[in-house]
């Protein structure tokens, strides 16, 4: 990254950075876990990838599933931690470039209706607005745009699994998919 090589130590659980100092003429390294070291205590990182745009962002899956992911800005001295939990376990992560942006993407493995199921997931891009209906951060959504109804179908793969819903700006929860489906109040 940059003019440095960002690499996981040896027994999986520490995060470092390495690079050269011409005006010191050494080589030089941090511990980049060392402010967070509550998020790697007991687990290993198994899989690790660097997202360069938007955010530079280097996004880790840790043994037992949990997503974490640093934003990293070495010329200004800046990294900070963040955890990113989901309905499941994340397996693997890979930035793929875009249009616009490096898109992450997620092999993120699920239990629906007692059958374990891997999900290929996108995470979406940031939209800079303030309306409800546009801020769509979340785990495996879908959007319905269309005529008025009270039923949305298609969810088959969430067959028996507790939702949440957007409608009208207004945040629906405690809905359950019955036969593919869910009815909104």
């Amino acid at each position: 990254i940059g003019n440095r090589v960002v690499f996981i130590q040896e027994q999986g659980s520490v995060v470092r950075d390495l690079g050269y100092k011409f005006d010191e003429d050494v080589y030089t390294g941090s511990d980049l876990t060392i402010l967070a070291t509550h998020l790697f205590r007991n687990h290993r990182i198994l899989d690790m990838c660097y997202q360069r745009e938007p955010q530079s962002v280097i996004w880790c899956v840790r043994d037992d599933g949990v997503l974490l992911g640093m934003t990293y800005l070495k010329e200004q001295e800046v990294w900070a931690w963040h955890r990113h939990d989901t309905d499941g376990c994340f397996e693997s992560v890979s930035s793929i470039a875009g249009q616009t942006r490096n898109e992450l993407w997620a092999v993120v493995r699920r239990t629906i209706g007692g059958n374990t199921k891997r999900f290929i997931e996108r995470l979406s891009e940031s939209v800079p607005s303030q309306v409800p209906a546009e801020q769509t951060h979340l785990d495996c959504f879908l959007t319905y745009r269309g005529a008025a109804t009270s039923t949305i179908s298609g969810l088959g793969h969430l067959e028996g699994k507790s939702v949440v819903a957007l409608a009208d700006g207004a945040v629906v929860d405690n809905l359950t998919v019955v036969g593919g489906a869910i009815t909104l109040p």
